[in-house]
């Protein structure tokens, strides 16, 4: 996975990650995956995300690595019976989802692998999400 649990002691304390995770390390990975996809969801038409969450140790982006982890954090707490997540979870997953908007709309540009060319190939979007242009120019004139 693209995250570890020495990942988590920025924010939290590896006994609570215990308590949050009900000390199962499926459950992690699934909050992991899950923040992932969410993580993605925001930043793909401008960023090669999979080529940012393949690399590992020092390779990995800090700031892609903290964004996941808070947002990991917060389904985790979802999870939780009761949804006990908790108010700084809540700050946290607030303040992820901005900082991802802010990069998706090009306000903030991390340091993440961006696609060849420009853009993904697939969505035929260039990495930029606005499309301009015109109509060709017709003759009649009538």
């Amino acid at each position: 996975m693209f995250l570890t649990e020495d990942d988590y002691r920025v924010v939290t304390c590896p006994a609570d990650l215990a308590i949050i995770c009900q000390s199962s390390d499926e459950i992690r990975q699934m909050a992991e995956r899950t923040a992932m996809e969410e993580v993605a969801g925001y930043v793909r038409t401008r960023y090669d995300i999979d080529t940012a969450y393949s690399k590992t140790d020092i390779q990995r982006n800090p700031l892609l690595v903290q964004l996941t982890v808070s947002i990991a954090l917060w389904w985790l707490g979802q999870w939780l019976p009761g949804m006990m997540g908790g108010e700084m979870r809540q700050t946290l997953y607030d303040n992820a989802i901005s900082r991802l908007k802010d990069i998706q709309k090009g306000n903030f540009t991390p340091d993440l692998p961006e696609y060849p060319d420009g853009g993904d190939p697939d969505s035929g979007w260039g990495g930029n999400p606005m499309r301009y242009g015109s109509m060709k120019k017709n003759g009649y004139d009538w």
